[in-house]
């Protein structure tokens, strides 16, 4: 949700100003071979993968994603919404097995 943001350092501080905060977002592949992206709150979620140098999306969820998936380069993506700032997972790397 939102919130004020001031940077400080040392003895000096800046003005506050307003950010929002963003939701948490998890990505990992579990020992079975899926694919599992966790956002709290629940929130809508994207999974994308890169093909051909752009992120596409693959699958849409709300809060949780669990899905086996083709091999390839995939990452989360949260729009905003109700109060929450975008976030976006670090990319993870799905090997053939």
């Amino acid at each position: 949700h939102s919130t004020e943001l001031r940077l400080a350092y040392n003895a000096g501080g800046g003005y506050a100003g307003p950010g929002d905060g963003g939701p948490r977002v998890s990505l990992r592949l579990s020992g079975d071979g899926r694919l599992r992206a966790l956002v709290s709150p629940a929130l809508p979620l994207r999974v994308e993968r890169l093909t051909h140098a752009q992120w596409l999306p693959v699958g849409r969820s709300t809060g949780l994603f669990e899905r086996r998936v083709a091999p390839g380069s995939y990452r989360v993506a949260v729009p905003g919404a109700d109060g929450y700032a975008e976030a976006m997972s670090r990319p993870i790397t799905v090997r053939a097995s």
